[in-house]
């Protein structure tokens, strides 16, 4: 299904999976990987014998969060650059607000299983899932901050859903790690696991669902996204005012200077 090679895609007993795989950059993911998340989402979603769809990582990290120094070959260059069309935005943007409400819109719930960190981008499409199981060893983290960005992926907007104003401003403020512990004490993990267990734990939760009738489930998905969002349409209006911000803030000379000491080890020195 998939056509980028740093993902894997498999449906077996109803359940789908959709595998980050570039352990060489800890599941950094690209503009053609975010991409292909939201089709491969929305394909598997509108499959009449899929009740549910589960996306991880592997046992060292769910995600590192995005990849904007990727090397594109002319082939995929020349797809984004179709997609993106005329917009005055950063060509990522578009592909999280895709990636992300593929996940928001599917009417199947689509399961986190999350080893290692799922921080930037990787947090963002977390906290965007119906339901998240981590194993201990896992932690979520906003570091946009580090390099004079801001969180993206709507995750401002599913976290304050989540945890309350007050904690998601710690959070993208401080931007210190949040350990599966205190994320389930939280109340936003359904399930804490040992390590290396999340995938088969994830597996076991969304076998619940190939049971239920798929509009049942779709109906269900939408009223707690309406509760929590107000509707699709507000969703959209944040992910495309957060695609201006950032796109802005990708070209300040403090984005420069944080990714270059990210580069170096070193601290960012911001006036």
């Amino acid at each position: 299904m998939s056509e980028h090679g740093t993902l894997e895609v498999q449906v077996a007993d109803r359940v789908a999976t959709i595998r980050l795989a570039n352990p060489a950059k800890r599941n950094a993911i690209d503009i053609p990987t975010a991409y292909a998340i939201g089709d491969a989402v929305t394909q598997l979603a509108a499959d009449p014998a899929v009740r549910a769809i589960v996306i991880t990582g592997d046992a060292k990290a769910f995600s590192s969060g995005a990849d904007l120094a990727s090397e594109l070959t002319a082939e995929e260059q020349a797809r984004i650059d179709d997609r993106h069309g005329d917009r005055d935005v950063h060509k990522m943007m578009p592909a999280v607000d895709h990636m992300v409400l593929s996940v928001v819109r599917a009417e199947v719930p689509v399961i986190a299983a999350v080893e290692g960190a799922a921080a930037g981008i990787g947090a963002s499409l977390t906290f965007a899932s119906d339901i998240i199981v981590a194993s201990e060893n896992a932690f979520f983290l906003l570091p946009f901050g580090r390099i004079g960005l801001v969180p993206d992926g709507a995750v401002i907007r599913t976290l304050t859903a989540a945890f309350g104003r007050q904690a998601t401003m710690a959070m993208a403020l401080r931007q210190e790690r949040l350990s599966a512990a205190d994320a389930s004490l939280a109340g936003v993990i359904a399930q804490v696991t040992e390590p290396g267990e999340a995938y088969d734990a994830a597996l076991k939760l969304a076998a619940e669902f190939t049971g239920s009738p798929r509009g049942a489930l779709a109906a269900t998905k939408a009223a707690v996204n309406t509760a929590a969002f107000g509707s699709i349409d507000s969703l959209e209006a944040t992910l495309a005012e957060e695609a201006r911000v950032q796109t802005a803030l990708l070209g300040t000379p403090e984005h420069r200077e944080g990714v270059q000491a990210f580069v170096e080890k070193r601290a960012p020195k911001f006036d």
